[in-house]
Parts: C-alpha cells; structure tokens; sequence
C-alpha cells in the first residue's frame, strides 16, 4: 500500500511538473511551421528557427527572388542568438517572453486601383505576393507582428507597382512574352481613344517587354530592401487582375466584338466565293460530261445506221423481190393503224395476197 502511493506520487509529479513548467513560462514549444523570438523586457536574447534546410527556398516549383540560407542568419547575428530545430525550449518564467511567427509562405492580397501608363492608358491592377518570414529578428524589431507586415508589404509593393507601371507601356502590361504586336492588338491599343495619336506611334514602336518581365522588375525592385529591413523573403509577385476601367472598357467590348464580326463577315465572303466556284466547277464539269455522253451517243447512232444500212443492203441483194416485199409491209404496218379503212379493186395485190398469201404473187 505504501509502494503504491509512493507510485502515485511519483506519477503526479512526474505529470504536474511539465505542466508546471510551461504554465509558469519555464518551458516553451516550437512547432515546425513556426519561428519563435524570446525577448526579455523587450530586448531579443535570440530567435528559434523550425528545422531550416538548404532547400527551404524552394517550394512548390517557387524560386524566391534572392535565396536566404541559415548560415545567412548567422552571420548576421552574434553566436547563438539563433537556434533551429522544433521541440521544446527553457526560459526565464515571467521575465522571458515568446513571440510566434508563421514560418510559411504567406499571401498577400491587394486590393485594386487605377493606375496610368506610360501611354495615359489607365488600367484598374489587383496585385499579390507571396512572402516568408526568413529572419524573425529583423522582422520582430521593425514591424512586431503580421498584421503590421501586411500594411507594410501594402505599402511597399504598390508603390512599386505604380512607379514601374508608370513608366510602362498599356500593351507591356497586357501581353505576355512571347507574343508580338499583331493587327489585333494594334485594333485593341485603337479602342482606348484616352491618348492622342502621337502617343500611340510610339507605343507601336518603343515595346521592349510583356508582364512577366515587368514583375520580375517589381519583384526586383523591393526584394532586397523587405529582406533588410523587414527580414521578409519575397517569394514573387503576380497580377490577380489587370483590367479597364469601367468608362473604357464597353468601348473595347465593342471593339473586339466589331473585330470579331468583321472576322466573321469575311470567313462568310470567302465561304460563298469558294461555293461560286465549286458550282462553276460543278457546272462545267456537268456540261462536259453531257457534252461527251451526246457526242458518243452519236457516235453510237452513226454506228449503228451504217450497219443498218449494210443490213439492208446485204438484204436486199440476196433476194430483191422478198425485200420489197417487205418494206412493203413495213410501209402498211407504219401507214395504216387498226381504224384505216380500205377501198381496194380486185385486181389490187394487196387484197389479192389477203384472201390467198399462198397463191398471191408479192409484187408490190
């Protein structure tokens, strides 16, 4: 019975103790997804970092802007003012405090304004960033908190936007890379009529990039001066909207949609003038053809009346008599129908042969 208590005892020191200690702020833990700053009275005695790998940089196939390894922290700071790896920390209690930091990537979300470009074309532009808290330091003792980071990056990257989309043509901002200034941008440029016709000559001659290089360019721009300052890692910078204001854009709408109808009108041109000569080639194929069958048919029929005509010849020279005996009948049977009368005296051949054929002479 004594043992036993002694065990219980045991158990709940054993349990109470760890419990004890964090409430009393002796221990802290440090997830993985998290940095943590001790401070003590406000001062930074150090900064713990979760399992920092060399390859952090990288995620999801996404290159930072400038790469930052831990050794880059420690060089910037004196010797064990920071730590890695998760788990469980001492601490001063009620002197130490710990401030946690999401060591994730982050996102921005900025909110849409109208901006003009270098070709007074205005454009209403959303931006996004995607940031990392990489020295937690630095980050705690210029803004505290992500809350103020956030009004910070808002701060920093719109300015960027502006100033860089300012000196920017509208067709730099739209297109991507790989495209070119085609008919159908030329007609796109045409349907914002903000600017004059100079402007637009040198819009048509002064293009150098599309957007992805204007990003790098404001991902450039302010990557090196937030990791500084700020201890935050840009990971990039994109446009979630790039659109026309609300005055410019049913002009546009109309004008591609007119484009697109006048695209839709030749297709139909073409369509009938390649149908016209299809038939034209139908029809001089048909009178061709008929042309060929009526020439052969009379080919035929040229044929057939020359050997008609020997037949008959070849007849009639082996038995003259019976051959005009015959045409005679042939002559009757084509002249005469079933309601001809006949007035015929008797000594006529004809009715002679019809009440004798045996004894009648067939000479007609």
């Amino acid at each position: 019975m004594k043992l036993l208590k002694i065990l219980v005892a045991l158990l709940l020191v054993l349990i109470g103790l760890p419990i004890l200690a964090y409430v009393s702020g002796l221990v802290y833990f440090v997830p993985e997804y998290q940095n943590v700053v001790v401070t003590r009275f406000g001062e930074v005695q150090y900064a713990v970092l979760p399992a920092f790998r060399e390859d952090r940089a990288v995620e999801d196939d996404v290159q930072p802007v400038i790469d930052f390894s831990f050794e880059d922290i420690q060089e910037k700071y004196d010797q064990g003012m920071v730590r890695r790896g998760a788990g469980l920390y001492f601490k001063l209690p009620f002197v130490d405090q710990a401030h946690y930091f999401d060591a994730r990537v982050l996102v921005w979300e900025g909110v849409e304004h109208e901006i003009s470009t270098k070709d007074l074309r205005s454009l209403i532009i959303e931006p996004n960033a995607r940031w990392r808290i990489v020295d937690p330091i630095s980050f705690y003792e210029s803004l505290g908190d992500q809350a103020q980071a956030l009004t910070q990056l808002a701060s920093e990257i719109n300015a960027s936007v502006e100033d860089l989309i300012s000196e920017t043509l509208l067709i730099e901002v739209v297109r991507d890379e790989d495209l070119g200034l085609d008919e159908e941008v030329e007609e796109l440029l045409e349907a914002v009529d903000e600017a004059p016709e100079e402007i637009d000559e040198v819009a048509v001659e002064e293009i150098r990039y599309g957007r992805g290089e204007l990003l790098h360019r404001i991902e450039q721009d302010k990557a090196e001066h937030l990791l500084e300052e700020y201890g935050i890692q840009l990971v990039d910078v994109l446009f979630t909207r790039v659109n026309y204001p609300e005055n410019v854009r049913e002009n546009v709408f109309d004008r591609m949609k007119a484009e697109r109808n006048r695209v839709a009108r030749q297709y139909e041109s073409e369509g009938e003038e390649i149908i016209i000569e299809v038939e034209g080639e139908i029809s001089e194929r048909k009178d061709e053809l008929i042309s060929d069958g009526r020439r052969q048919a009379e080919e035929i029929r040229g044929r057939a009346e020359r050997q008609a005509i020997s037949i008959w010849a070849e007849a009639y020279q082996r038995d003259p008599e019976f051959f005009r005996f015959m045409r005679s009948l042939e002559a009757y049977e084509e002249g005469f129908d079933a309601g001809t009368a006949f007035l015929l005296s008797d000594g006529n051949r004809l009715l002679q042969l019809m009440q004798d054929p045996e004894g009648a002479t067939p000479d007609f």
